[in-house]
């Protein structure tokens, strides 16, 4: 397999103050191309804030989004997932507690944020490629 640890296939983090807009974090988010936030820090994590929240959250509740503070919608506490662990751990953790974004933790540092999306695409890239690897068919890899 390519990568069975879930630190390899996670991406950067992206923090912010509880007290950001979700004005503010929406255009954080943009301008960083990703789907969620962790609302306080690396150490201290108190939320997680995604685009689903944006949607369900915020703007099906009719929220003001230039006044209201992140930390009034964020999700919390945090759900996290160790750093050594499997992309199977993640996979359950997915499934169980009905999540799509995962602070990656190191030593109960947030050190990265894994998508339920980042899974099934690691996921599905390893099936293609041991399927060409164990064939006879010449692999592109």
């Amino acid at each position: 397999m390519l990568s069975d640890k879930i630190k390899n296939i996670a991406h950067s983090p992206t923090f912010v103050s509880p007290e950001h807009t979700i004005e503010d974090v929406c255009k954080i988010m943009r301008e960083k191309v990703v789907g969620s936030v962790i609302v306080g820090t690396a150490d201290e994590p108190l939320g997680i804030f995604s685009e689903r929240d944006v949607i369900f959250k915020v703007v099906a509740s009719g929220v003001d989004p230039k006044t209201t503070e992140v930390r009034e919608y964020m999700t919390s506490p945090v759900v996290t997932i160790d750093a050594d662990s499997s992309i199977s751990d993640a996979k359950m953790i997915f499934s169980e507690k009905k999540i799509r974004r995962l602070p990656v933790a190191e030593n109960g540092v947030i050190v990265g944020v894994v998508s339920a999306r980042s899974v099934l695409n690691n996921v599905n890239f390893n099936l293609i490629k041991e399927k060409y690897y164990y064939s006879d068919q010449p692999s592109r890899f």
